[in-house]
């Protein structure tokens, strides 16, 4: 009796070791290892290290899909576009696009439902390349690009949120006004006085 007492004993722990080691990853690790974009391996490999660059030149972030970093409890989120294309891979992601939406192609290019909108920045004319989104919830007096990697680079915007948003030539929302939108809105082109150009915004 002693003795099975005993294998049981050992089988159990085992058991609990092995529940151990087949704990779920984190949030990261699924998402550093899932391919869910069906990438072939080398754009696998370029867009990983691209998420791992951007992780290491802003702490504090965390890998939430193959192509996304998020802060601050996604209040913050980077999007990469597939390597190769310049486009986003997700089109639109929240609760379904409504009658509140200014324009189709804009607002599906921008995340947003009818209890969370964003406003988003994208690197390229059209809604494409990386997009960097702030929630409706994240209200600062000024969003530094620079924090975020996205200084002077951002060329379209959509504004899904009821603030309004105004951007900068300058740090800390100084500089040249280069643009500003009353609550809901987008620019496929901020055109050639503005590219490349806004260094700050006030988004609430």
């Amino acid at each position: 009796m002693a003795r099975r007492l005993r294998a049981v004993g050992a089988l159990m722990v085992a058991c609990a070791m092995g529940a151990v080691g087949m704990a779920p990853a984190s949030r990261a690790d699924d998402a550093r290892g899932a391919n869910s974009l069906q990438l072939a391996p080398k754009a696998r490999t370029v867009l990983q290290h691209q998420i791992d660059a951007v992780l290491a030149a802003r702490p504090g972030g965390t890998q939430t899909s193959q192509y996304q970093v998020s802060w601050q409890g996604g209040q913050v989120v980077l999007s990469l576009p597939v390597p190769g294309t310049g486009r986003l891979p997700d089109g639109f992601v929240g609760g379904g696009a409504g009658p509140s939406s200014p324009d189709v192609a804009a607002s599906n290019s921008c995340p947003w439902s009818f209890s969370a909108r964003y406003t988003c920045f994208y690197s390229d004319v059209g809604f494409s390349g990386r997009r960097l989104q702030f929630a409706d919830t994240y209200c600062s007096s000024a969003v530094n690009f620079g924090d975020w990697g996205f200084s002077n680079t951002i060329s379209s915007w959509v504004n899904n949120s009821p603030h309004t948003v105004a951007a900068y030539d300058g740090p800390n929302t100084t500089g040249a006004l280069l643009w500003k939108q009353y609550g809901v809105g987008s620019s496929a082109n901020v055109g050639s006085n503005a590219n490349d150009r806004a260094d700050s915004a006030s988004i609430c």
